[in-house]
């Protein structure tokens, strides 16, 4: 395999680690600016910086490495928006004959890629989770061939779209019981404070200046320094709310979850805590306690089937088509929503867990009556129409 494609899966799959979540993760009270969270997303233009910082370690390993190759590189794993038109109103036959190389390893086109099938793998073994899907077919029907335009995509036999759907099922699946699962972001979200309280935990950077732990972030040298050993140095912290919170995470006394429940698409976590508590003065200190997390369950394409963005082809035809969306219904039950978004509310202070429950349930209440109202609306105007 060439040197670019085992450092692009390397590369794709660093940024997994428990801190860079924290710090990533946008919590409601955090004290990093939308900036600096938006920034380190998956696979973010600023995140791929660090590729360039470290490819001169790798390259001495896996062979050495010029500009051309770099670029590549950054490409696989964070190929460019328009990258497909560009290459497809283009000129060049051979960009479009080598187009599918940037489906391999992060595909942009339809989100079926090696770095998927590789954590499915992984962490379905280590969880525990049972996984039906079995990339060993796609890798073996899997061809290159071109579409309508000439261009090349990774392709699948038609006849596989069932395993396909497994795939996405199974992503949807992790995200539920492991990567969003509610104890996880609880612990997320107190590393998360435990970082804002412990300002004096301080690493270097490329200008030998310390850092606090979320100006790590701007400086590439400081930020791989942010490991799973962060929470043993600011267990040494002078912060004592820093030095209680790591405490508290290693004897599993977590925030307390006080309920869920599901909302609409353009709700964010202040939005929430908004509802549940006002603005008034006297319930600062509530709001101070009350910690919010949006989970999103998907099936990698929001709320969209993202099997219908896959290419196909068959036993006859060679060229890579979509299928449609009723050829696909007549193959397999699809599920009728492809999105679920869940906000999950948790108490800090065990003191304030009665009050906050209460009003979280309160909330939760009022939330699920304007549902019911809202598909009774939605019965009643459908039985109309179809009476006219």
């Amino acid at each position: 395999m060439p040197s670019g494609y085992r450092i692009s899966q390397l590369m794709s799959t660093i940024y997994d680690g428990t801190s860079r979540n924290a710090i990533s993760g946008g919590r409601v009270g955090s004290a990093l600016p939308t900036s600096v969270t938006d920034a380190w997303k998956p696979q973010s233009p600023r995140k791929l910086n660090y590729l360039s910082y470290y490819t001169a370690s790798l390259s001495k390993e896996l062979g050495n490495l010029d500009e051309g190759d770099v670029a590549f590189i950054k490409e696989l794993i964070h190929p460019p928006e328009d990258k497909y038109d560009t290459v497809r109103d283009g000129e060049d036959e051979e960009k479009k004959k080598n187009f599918f190389l940037y489906e391999i390893v992060a595909n942009e086109t339809y989100g079926v890629d090696v770095d998927k099938w590789d954590y499915f793998a992984r962490d379905s073994l280590y969880l525990g989770v049972k996984n039906s899907f079995d990339h060993d077919r796609l890798i073996a029907s899997a061809r290159a061939c071109l579409d309508k335009n000439g261009v090349s995509h990774v392709t699948y036999r038609d006849k596989d779209v069932d395993t396909l759907y497994e795939m996405f099922h199974i992503r949807f699946t992790l995200y539920r019981k492991a990567y969003l699962h509610r104890v996880s972001k609880a612990i997320e979200m107190m590393i998360g404070d435990a970082m804002d309280f412990a300002e004096d935990i301080k690493v270097k950077g490329d200008d030998g200046r310390p850092k606090r732990i979320h100006e790590a972030v701007d400086d590439m040298s400081a930020y791989i320094k942010l490991n799973d050993d962060i929470l043993h140095k600011i267990a040494e912290s002078s912060s004592k709310a820093a030095r209680t919170l790591v405490s508290r995470i290693f004897t599993r006394d977590i925030y307390t979850h006080l309920g869920e429940k599901t909302i609409t698409n353009d709700m964010k976590e202040q939005d929430v805590v908004k509802e549940i508590l006002g603005t008034e003065n006297e319930e600062k200190e509530l709001q101070k306690n009350l910690g919010v997390d949006i989970a999103s369950y998907d099936y990698g394409n929001k709320d969209k089937n993202p099997v219908l963005n896959a290419y196909f082809y068959t036993k006859n035809d060679k060229t890579a088509k979509k299928l449609e969306e009723r050829a696909l219904g007549r193959r397999m039950m699809v599920p009728m929503q492809f999105n679920e978004k869940v906000a999950r509310m948790f108490c800090k202070d065990p003191k304030y867990e009665e009050t906050l429950k209460e009003k979280t349930k309160v909330w939760c209440n009022i939330k699920k009556l304007a549902e019911q109202q809202s598909n009774k609306c939605v019965e009643d105007n459908s039985a109309f129409l179809i009476i006219q």
